[in-house]
């Protein structure tokens, strides 16, 4: 699949109402709306320490037979995913703390700081231990940190197809975007999985090409698909953050057991096997075709009626 950049258009950010007219209520399920505004600040958590692998990659891999071209592009389009997210999350945060720039990472939350000290600080002190000490692309820390990459795309493209197929697909999309207090919101997580089903090959691809060796073995699966993965583990907590904030009661229960956590659990089990790369005939099928719908038909309409509230506000 081609990766294009796309633009979230200006009338999205101007319907969002980051003010005091803003609705969390994105989706007509109030648990799927705060998980889904959780899950943003993940998500550019994330991406930010995709960016700085990244960086990484482009200085440790030189060789043209192991530097796969596309991975630059799958990390300018995770750059303008977090840019997209910022503006949304830090209205939500807007009575707490603004996110601190940690020595390895530049914008943390306080409630991803876990996360950060968990996952992101040791990896990329590891990196750069080994970095002076001459290790690149061969040091372990290195490695880690791609495959983390690459666990962390594959477990997103499963939302990305949990999301499009609970909320768009099978006749859904006018029924949602009518009931949507907040379709700016479901236009950017819209727009962000989109372009997830377009890379969520080329981390993985990227491993296996550098370490010739595959990704999802059996024990990466029953680490990551069959027990608490990380990415649950910390959707679970900005959503417990985000409910708060917005003075919304929810309990983990009620997280876990939602539709979307729920469906992209099951996906990832019945996708992620022994070998995944995002590119089995099945896969490779749903992703070009939640592009495509988006591009063609789903994205133009949400935008289309994101100009119609527009235009439908009352003059000041």
């Amino acid at each position: 699949m081609e990766m294009q950049f796309r633009v979230v258009p200006k009338e999205v950010y101007d319907a969002m109402e980051l003010n005091e007219n803003f609705s969390y209520l994105w989706n007509p399920d109030p648990v799927s709306s705060l998980v889904g505004l959780g899950s943003s600040y993940v998500l550019e958590f994330f991406e930010f320490y995709g960016e700085k692998i990244g960086d990484y990659y482009d200085e440790f891999i030189k060789d043209p037979v192991l530097k796969d071209e596309r991975f630059g592009v799958f990390v300018d389009q995770e750059k303008r995913h977090a840019a997209a997210h910022r503006k949304l999350n830090n209205f939500i945060t807007k009575g707490i703390s603004p996110p601190s720039r940690e020595k390895y990472h530049p914008r943390v939350y306080d409630f991803m700081y876990g996360a950060y000290k968990e996952f992101a600080e040791p990896i990329i002190a590891g990196i750069e231990k080994d970095k002076a000490a001459g290790i690149k692309s061969e040091g372990a820390f290195f490695k880690e940190a791609v495959r983390s990459v690459a666990i962390f795309e594959s477990e997103v493209c499963m939302t990305g197809f949990a999301f499009f197929e609970n909320l768009f697909d099978n006749g859904r999309f006018e029924l949602i975007s009518n009931m949507s207090g907040n379709p700016s919101v479901l236009y950017l997580l819209g727009y962000h999985y989109a372009e997830e089903m377009e890379h969520c090959c080329v981390s993985i691809e990227a491993f296996e090409t550098i370490y010739n060796e595959t990704l999802w073995t059996t024990e990466l699966i029953e680490k990551h698909i069959n027990n608490s993965d990380l990415l649950s583990r910390q959707v679970v907590l900005a959503t417990l953050h985000v409910a708060k904030m917005l003075g919304q009661e929810i309990t983990v229960k009620q997280i876990t057991e939602s539709i979307g956590f729920q469906h992209r659990i099951t996906e990832g089990k019945k996708y992620i096997i022994e070998g995944f790369n995002a590119r089995e005939d099945e896969v490779l099928k749903k992703r070009e075709y939640f592009v495509t719908k988006w591009d063609n038909e789903w994205g133009p309409k949400l935008h289309e009626k994101i100009k119609d509230k527009l235009a439908a506000r009352e003059p000041v």
